[in-house]
């Protein structure tokens, strides 16, 4: 058979099937034509400047995904701030009644002055 004489195959005599671009513009030629819009449109993808635009564009969205983290982890919205917050020390002479201090990093130190705890 293909086998070469010691019996092993090599990797480089190896297809696993993926195309380079020089095959796919001529299989794109053989069946379409080199006139058709395939190829055209193959001509035009396989372009240096379009393949590193398109890279570019690509790591510039990883780039602003990993800063749009970055910034919902260190700035919260309210709605999640309102959500987890630990509040205490209600005033109960100051407009409705709802306005609350945030307590400390530490929840078991006592923040409220005496009188204001519920």
């Amino acid at each position: 058979g293909d086998q070469p004489p010691n019996g092993r195959i090599s990797v480089r005599s190896i297809n696993f099937g993926i195309p380079s671009n020089m095959g796919a513009q001529e299989h794109v030629v053989d069946t379409h034509g080199i006139e058709s819009w395939r190829a055209a449109a193959l001509r035009f993808l396989h372009q240096k400047w379009f393949q590193m635009m398109i890279v570019s564009l690509l790591i510039l969205d990883v780039l602003i995904l990993f800063t749009e983290l970055l910034l919902m982890a260190e700035f919260p919205s309210c709605s999640i701030i309102e959500r987890d917050c630990i509040a205490c020390c209600y005033e109960p002479g100051n407009g409705d009644g709802h306005e609350r201090w945030l307590a400390g990093d530490s929840h078991h130190e006592e923040t409220c002055q005496v009188g204001y705890e519920e």
